[in-house]
């Protein structure tokens, strides 16, 4: 049996979450504006979008996996 991952998602353009929206870890999308958000361990929100001209080396790895 197949596993669903839910994730939190908005198609509200520049809609960030919160701190208090996500979890440590937890990932949220914004497919309007092609950004992927998380709640990194100082609990700040981070982002990774389509444009980015470096991204982080997770950032390649999440590509890489077809994400």
């Amino acid at each position: 049996m197949a596993n669903v991952i839910t994730l939190k998602k908005s198609a509200v353009a520049a809609k960030v979450p919160l701190v208090g929206d996500l979890a440590y870890g937890e990932i949220a999308i914004n497919y309007l504006d092609e950004k992927i958000y998380f709640k990194n361990s100082s609990n700040a929100i981070k982002v990774f979008t389509s444009d980015d001209k470096s991204p982080s080396l997770f950032a390649r790895n999440f590509m890489m996996m077809g994400a």
